[in-house]
């Protein structure tokens, strides 16, 4: 687990060791919104009956 409080090794190094790319280690994932998986239920279920 890359520390980014860490004094001692930058974030850039950590990364390096673990053979990470430093930008995943910025990367957060953003959900998808109730109404669209809804959506994409729904989309799938009609597919399926014709």
């Amino acid at each position: 687990m890359v520390e980014k409080d860490n004094k001692n090794i930058s974030v850039k190094r950590q990364g390096e060791l673990l053979s990470i790319n430093r930008t995943s280690l910025y990367y957060k994932p953003v959900g998808i919104p109730d109404e669209e998986i809804a959506l994409i239920k729904l989309y799938y279920k009609r597919r399926h009956i014709t």
